[in-house]
């Protein structure tokens, strides 16, 4: 793995460009910052091969074309972040959120919706997700469809990280071997 500081750090936070190999192994892991001044307290990662978006990449005007896919972000409060997506009738869509994997305060709920908000699948807490939430459907008709995640009780703590994984995915909460 290959970390690069980037040029738009500063002394209170830091930003860094990661090139993982496509050999790496996918889990979770704990990573720290190291410098002069001392560790970082540990953040966890989640490595797959998912392709990679931040939350404001797909819209309602611009919905993600491929799944599987993997966004990214962070929720405060009672936002309520929306990832917009193409569906087929009949599609089965799973939408898993990770963030209490993640060390996140988060207390997820995913809801799949209809484009105009109709709800079509709600999912919050799961003890099998380690208090993550993942919901599934099969799409009624073709259209653009959106996952929605938000707190359980509209009060997320600051800068609560969340990782939404769309498509048609098998449950991540499969002990293995």
């Amino acid at each position: 793995i290959v970390v690069r500081p980037l040029e738009n750090s500063a002394d209170s936070a830091a930003r860094f460009e990661v090139d993982v190999p496509a050999n790496a192994v996918p889990g979770r892991y704990l990573v720290r910052a190291l410098t002069a001044a001392g560790a970082s307290r540990p953040l966890v990662i989640s490595l797959d091969a998912l392709p990679q978006d931040v939350e404001s990449t797909f819209s309602d005007t611009t919905p993600a074309t491929e799944l599987p896919v993997a966004v990214s972000g962070v929720i405060s409060g009672a936002e309520q972040k929306r990832v917009y997506f193409n569906g087929r009738a009949g599609q089965r869509i799973v939408a898993e959120v990770e963030s209490r994997r993640l060390g996140s305060g988060l207390d997820p709920v995913v809801e799949i919706k209809l484009q105009n908000g109709t709800p079509t699948a709600i999912q919050g807490r799961q003890p099998d997700l380690a208090g993550d939430a993942r919901a599934e459907v099969l799409l009624p008709s073709d259209g653009v469809y959106m996952a929605e995640v938000h707190d359980l009780q509209y009060q997320a703590p600051a800068g609560s990280a969340w990782r939404l994984l769309r498509g048609d995915r098998p449950a991540s909460s499969l002990a293995f071997p």
